[in-house]
């Protein structure tokens, strides 16, 4: 088992790999870092995922010189592990690997690892983030300060086209001319409604719940549908994903039989186990409310 290890791990081909995919994962990490906090808004994610994607193909336009530098961290290893690095056998028909025309182990396994491996992820990439879902997050632009920063390029019918054409099931119309007329209206009286005003009394720009706030329903009825769509709607699936996490490390074995009051406090105090809670109080709140059902009386007065 350990020669057959030995000889897995000095496989030139999986030796280039690690190097490859440790380039690629620590462009993608810190993108995959922002995607989990549970403060991201969409317009964040949005410019990071376009400057990760611009990135990446940047990277294969030019991945000449670039796999230069993977090639000599590749070249220092087999050094250390005394491997030498060789360009597999080829033939005339090859069923499971391409046959390049080269002699240079270099560029054999750049054709090979490392280009397809960036055109994996690109596409991936562009798959998971199609042009009509970056249209969703485009809603950001509704925010006060958003808006009055891109005063320079404002055209208020094709913004109301665009987020028509994206939302028009969600919102109370009939038709979507309709629709889209009725929404370059309230864009046009909502963009005069903050250029008028005082720009220090603006609503927080990140904070589109404030903004939801000062939106009268009844005069921006389609605005306030957009916003509730932009405050309810999340960037990602990792905080719910940490609801899961969490109740698996409070529903273990030895906790089988624990009661659904129980479990919701403690799921409650693991997700919001940034709240300050006094102990005093807690220890009060339950004397008082449970006293009762011991022989022992736990408030004394």
């Amino acid at each position: 088992m350990a020669v057959q290890l030995r000889a897995a791990l000095t496989d030139p081909f999986f030796l280039v790999a690690v190097f490859c995919l440790s380039d690629v994962l620590a462009t993608t990490l810190p993108v995959s870092k922002l995607l989990q906090k549970s403060s991201l808004t969409l317009d964040v994610a949005t410019s990071e995922i376009s400057n990760l994607v611009s990135v990446l193909s940047s990277r294969r336009e030019n991945n000449v010189e670039h796999f230069k530098g993977i090639w000599k961290k590749i070249e220092d290893m087999t050094k250390i592990l005394d491997v030498v690095i060789r360009i597999p056998r080829r033939c005339i028909r090859q069923g499971f690997r391409d046959n390049y025309s080269t002699d240079s182990p270099q560029e054999y396994f750049r054709l090979a690892v490392f280009n397809p491996l960036l055109d994996f992820i690109v596409m991936d990439l562009k798959d998971r983030f199609p042009p009509e879902v970056i249209q969703v997050f485009n809603l950001p632009w509704l925010l006060p300060e958003n808006m009055l920063s891109s005063a320079a390029d404002l055209d208020l019918k094709q913004k109301a086209t665009q987020f028509v054409d994206s939302f028009f099931s969600l919102l109370p119309c009939s038709s979507p001319e309709m629709a889209k007329l009725q929404l370059s209206a309230e864009l046009e009286l909502w963009y005069s409604k903050w250029s008028r005003g005082d720009p220090n009394n603006l609503p927080k720009s990140k904070s589109s719940a404030d903004v939801l706030q000062s939106c009268d329903k009844e005069a921006y009825q389609l605005i306030n549908h957009l916003l509730v769509i932009l405050t309810t709607l999340p960037v990602s699936n990792a905080t719910p994903e940490r609801s899961f996490s969490g109740l698996r490390r409070l529903k273990t074995w030895l906790r089988s039989t624990m009661r659904q009051d129980r479990l919701t406090g403690l799921a409650l105090m693991l997700t919001h186990r940034d709240v300050n809670v006094d102990i005093e109080k807690v220890i009060d709140r339950f004397a008082k409310t449970r006293g009762g059902k011991h022989r022992l009386e736990f408030a004394l007065y």
